[in-house]
Formats: C-alpha cells, structure tokens, sequence
C-alpha cells in the first residue's frame, strides 16, 4: 500500500501544498504511504528515485511482517 506521486513545479503552489498535505494525511489514515518525487528528480536521477521507491517498499513489508509476528 505504497502510493509514488510524481509532481510537477506546480505542486511547490502554496495552496497545492495544502491540498497535498492534506490528501496525504487521508490516505495515511487508511494505511496507505506516501512518497513524492519532483518530476525533474525522476529525469535527472531516476537510480536514487528508484532506490528510494524500494528502499521504502522494504521498509514497509519488513514492518507489516514484524507486525504480523506480535
């Protein structure tokens, strides 16, 4: 349940950063996490993108399956 946002200069918009926050805090509300990339990240590096996309995935499962333990 790992949501990737590519966004764009528009999402830097005070009134974009409010709407982002505040869609981000609903979708954690029902277990999702959310990780954003600026587009411009994506095109100039997309190997620490990606790295960081599986870096959370990991993260994520290896805490789901903690929890499953307990």
């Amino acid at each position: 349940m790992l949501i990737v946002e590519l966004d764009g200069s528009q999402h830097a918009e005070p009134s974009n950063l409010l709407a982002d926050a505040a869609r981000t805090q609903q979708l954690r509300a029902l277990g999702f996490e959310l990780i954003r990339f600026w587009n411009v990240d994506v095109k100039s590096n997309i190997a620490g993108v990606l790295d960081a996309i599986l870096t959370s995935a990991t993260e994520r499962v290896s805490q789901e399956t903690k929890n499953d333990r307990a």
